[in-house]
């Protein structure tokens, strides 16, 4: 079994052909031979973690397993989890499209404002539905947020990622300092005292930047002139711009959306947590209910609904999840 073809030799899965890779880990497109799908299969090695990251990751797979448990349509369903002798396979289905990163940058690096808010939508319902199950994402980014795309349809947005995940009924408020920089919420930026902080106004910031971003194709925090400085002094300006607060649209950019999406954004953008928008009241605002589909408002109401009226079906094998808390990382 070697590195390039790692299922070699697996009696259900088949490779097809590599998705991505990074420094650690890799993704492949297979064929799972029961079910006649095609999936995505990360495998990351299982040599040089340390105590810290091997926390996240059995962290990032019991609570996607959990959230998968429920068929989400906005959460990538997380289908299985095995050993190889070098890596650890993690088994999800494979959407056929893009992340929102890649299809900005194919649609000119912004949207209309009605398929803003269409995708901005999706991704509040996954998240409300991460939420209402006690657990926040603490990831939210362009590049973690998958769309599933055919001819003649509208994008179909998954929440892709759940490495900073965390429970917080069972372990308690998040307080550590993770994310992505352009994406992190100030309270999490400027916690150097490791305090406690609501995790789910993080996930609501998170998602106000990407809300921005498919808007205008800048960041809130950044100004078109930052692009000539270098990237260390365009951190800098970011970090300094949203700890004073100083989000504001350009002129253009105002006449270029509707009075009410300018409420919204300042709503979902506010630097102190305490006033920013929770689920609830992003829910309710007349921007986000416009054109919201049919059945949409209610849908976490049923999934949950139909979660607790019956057993919890894991798509992990027992045996699947006992290697995981045993696996010996330095093998």
């Amino acid at each position: 079994m070697s590195w390039s073809d790692p299922l070699q030799g697996n009696p259900r899965y088949e490779s097809i052909r590599t998705l991505s890779r990074g420094a650690r880990s890799f993704v492949q497109l297979a064929f799972d031979r029961s079910t006649g799908e095609q999936v995505a299969i990360k495998f990351t090695q299982r040599a040089g973690w340390d105590d810290q990251q091997m926390k996240y990751l059995l962290r990032e797979l019991l609570i996607h397993q959990e959230l998968s448990a429920c068929r989400h349509p906005h959460i990538v369903e997380l289908r299985d989890v095995f050993m190889t002798p070098l890596h650890l396979a993690a088994v999800s289905e494979y959407v056929n499209g893009e992340d929102l990163q890649m299809f900005l940058a194919n649609t000119g690096g912004r949207v209309s404002e009605a398929l803003g808010r269409f995708l901005f939508q999706q991704l509040v319902l996954a998240l409300d539905f991460c939420h209402r199950r006690g657990k926040v994402c603490r990831g939210v980014k362009l590049a973690n947020t998958l769309l599933s795309l055919a001819p003649g349809q509208l994008p179909l947005v998954k929440l892709a990622d759940f490495g900073f995940s965390k429970d917080v009924g069972l372990h308690g408020a998040p307080h550590s300092q993770v994310g992505t920089a352009l994406f992190v919420a100030p309270e999490v930026m400027h916690n150097f005292s490791n305090a406690p902080y609501d995790g789910a106004a993080v996930d609501v910031w998170a998602a106000g930047i990407v809300l921005f971003i498919l808007l205008f194709g800048r960041h809130p925090f950044l100004r078109p002139e930052d692009s000539a400085l270098p990237e260390q002094q365009q951190m800098l300006a970011l970090f300094t711009r949203t700890a004073a607060s100083q989000f504001c649209l350009l002129p253009e950019e105002a006449l270029a959306i509707t009075p009410a999406c300018a409420d919204f954004l300042s709503q979902v953008l506010q630097t102190n947590p305490t006033s920013r928008y929770g689920m609830a009241q992003i829910q309710a605002h007349p921007w986000f209910r416009q054109g919201l589909p049919d059945g949409a408002a209610a849908m976490n109401d049923t999934i949950l609904a139909d979660a607790a009226g019956r057993p919890a079906v894991y798509k992990l094998a027992p045996e699947a999840l006992t290697a995981m808390l045993r696996v010996s990382w330095a093998q």
